[in-house]
């Protein structure tokens, strides 16, 4: 799952538009800078998919790659104005994704299930009656 092979995917997924953003992609910038909810879903609609390919390059577990997705959207809306559009939009996106799950964090945020003590330790917290105690 090296460089090697996501510039051979990067050269088939991208290769038609390698050039600078264009007139839409800057007029879809413009409504994502000005919080347009319905920009943001058109943007998540176009590039979900090549988005959680590239990451399944870089990470096994499907959860993970979904993670790195997820965390690349973060990355996106935080770089908005950031972007120059030197790049086309979906270029400038999954650079994200690669180096988000390019980053060593050994496992990736293994979720656990923690029982937590209730008020009074009388029975579980899930039995009627019962209060989660705080902290």
């Amino acid at each position: 799952m090296g460089k090697g092979r996501f510039l051979v995917v990067a050269e088939t997924e991208v290769e038609e538009r390698i050039g600078p953003a264009t007139s839409e992609e800057i007029e879809l910038l413009a409504r994502l800078r000005n919080g347009d909810e319905r920009a943001f879903e058109a943007l998540v609609d176009r590039h979900y998919g090549a988005m959680l390919a590239v990451a399944r390059m870089y990470v096994r577990a499907e959860g993970a790659a979904e993670e790195v997705v997820q965390e690349a959207w973060l990355g996106v809306l935080k770089g908005l104005d950031r972007f120059e559009g030197r790049s086309s939009l979906k270029t400038w996106i999954l650079r994200i994704v690669v180096n988000i799950a390019r980053t060593p964090r050994g496992p990736r945020r293994a979720y656990r299930a923690v029982l937590l003590p209730c008020a009074g330790g009388r029975g579980s917290c899930g039995e009627a009656g019962s209060v989660p105690r705080p902290g």
